[in-house]
């Protein structure tokens, strides 16, 4: 009986840092954490140790995860960022082995107390600017930064215990890129100049601090956008 082929991800260069054996053979899936538009977050057990980890599962025919792992692999051992135990793949998927944060999100505890106090705010920017100011001293800017991003190692939500995590859309700017033009954002959290299409760098992280602190002391965005909201319209408000 002939054998076919198995499907090949059209990103054809190879995934950095892989390990060598199958994502299966060392840990056993369990529930679903979360989900975003290209990968599954899931709890996994280790088969030797019975330690518990987040395995983040990306599909490789959607989304080339390979400047996500070089990022982790090089900056993860900051203590403000979420760290990676080991990467993992197959045809179809990549499979990044990460610590579990058991303390949820930030945009839980936002919610869940309405609005923080100055005092915690301020802890809260301090431990997050820590983490994001290491990234840009290496040149890599995040994209991305909002509430549901910053996870808490501590369940007392600690601050020092946030941690920056999902860096899939983080960039190392390297000497022939000069300023980046593709837009990756979330809506309500977008600096203008990505939406402008005129080229941005690492200070459209500094706009997504500003928002994030405003929801912090507010409890709500300061401008209001919806995912299908287009550029000029969240350029308006």
């Amino acid at each position: 009986m002939n054998q076919q082929p198995a499907t090949r991800s059209p990103f054809s260069n190879e995934i950095p840092g892989v390990k060598p054996g199958a994502f299966a053979d060392e840990y056993s899936l369990m529930q679903e954490l979360g989900r975003g538009t290209f990968s599954i977050c899931r709890l996994c057990e280790s088969r030797t140790t019975r330690k518990h980890y987040a395995v983040k599962i990306i599909d490789k025919s959607s989304h080339d995860c390979r400047e996500e792992v070089e990022i982790l692999l090089r900056y993860s051992n900051h203590p403000n960022i979420v760290s990676l135990y080991g990467v993992h793949e197959d045809p179809s998927y990549v499979y990044l082995v990460m610590e579990l944060l058991k303390g949820g999100e930030l945009l839980d505890r936002i919610l869940a107390i309405q609005y923080m106090t100055e005092v915690e705010a301020s802890a809260v920017l301090k431990t997050v600017v820590s983490s994001v100011a290491y990234l840009h001293e290496h040149g890599v800017v995040h994209r991305d930064l909002k509430p549901s991003n910053l996870l808490y190692a501590s369940v007392n939500h600690t601050p020092e215990s946030l941690k920056l995590c999902d860096l899939g859309f983080a960039k190392q700017l390297r000497a022939d890129n000069g300023l980046l033009m593709t837009p990756c954002y979330t809506a309500n959290f977008v600096a203008p100049e990505v939406l402008k299409k005129q080229g941005y760098d690492l200070a459209c992280d500094i706009w997504s601090l500003g928002v994030l602190l405003y929801i912090m002391l507010d409890g709500k965005t300061p401008f209001a956008s919806t995912p299908n909201d287009s550029p000029d319209m969240i350029l308006a408000r």
